[in-house]
């Protein structure tokens, strides 16, 4: 984690929540074990789930690896949701909901998610592989079902390009 009050100074607080090289002198968030967590991604819940902890992160891990892995989703990723009450320290959310994404590995998604006001549901954009890195969308009224990912974005008559981060 890093700060700023303006964007341009930025400080690095010491919140002492996860041993990294020996030491817990660091700005890393982590989960209730101490443990670092890699790859998440948060965001401020302002929906209706927002009941579970107003501050939300997910990341994801192979799809295999849950307890309830079903055939059809063997090489893809699958979201692992978590919840803080401080934005320190994340604990997994028990109701895990099933967000599927298909990127190659773990540490090539990139995503956003918030609570859509307009549509009065979750929207989450992330980094996808369709033959190229671009972005895939789903979205979620409850925060538990998501809908099928709404395929990779288009490029029309264009050569398809690498999107490597978007700024939604």
């Amino acid at each position: 984690c890093a700060e700023s009050d303006d964007g341009i100074r930025w400080t690095k607080p010491d919140f002492r929540a996860a041993k990294y090289k020996g030491t817990k002198s660091n700005n890393l968030i982590a989960d209730e074990q101490g443990r670092p967590i890699p790859n998440l991604h948060v965001f401020q819940d302002a929906g209706p789930a927002s009941a579970s902890g107003r501050i939300k992160g997910f990341y994801f891990q192979r799809a295999e690896s849950f307890r309830d892995f079903i055939q059809n989703e063997r090489g893809l990723l699958r979201a692992v949701f978590l919840t803080s009450h401080d934005g320190v320290t994340f604990r997994r959310m028990s109701n895990q909901p099933r967000m599927l994404c298909n990127a190659p590995e773990t540490t090539e998604t990139f995503a956003t998610m918030f609570w859509s006001e307009a549509e009065k549901a979750y929207v989450c954009t992330y980094r996808s592989w369709n033959g190229v890195h671009t972005l895939t969308r789903t979205t979620s009224v409850d925060f538990v079902r998501w809908s099928r990912p709404r395929g990779s974005m288009g490029f029309g008559s264009g050569d398809p390009w690498h999107i490597w981060t978007s700024g939604m």
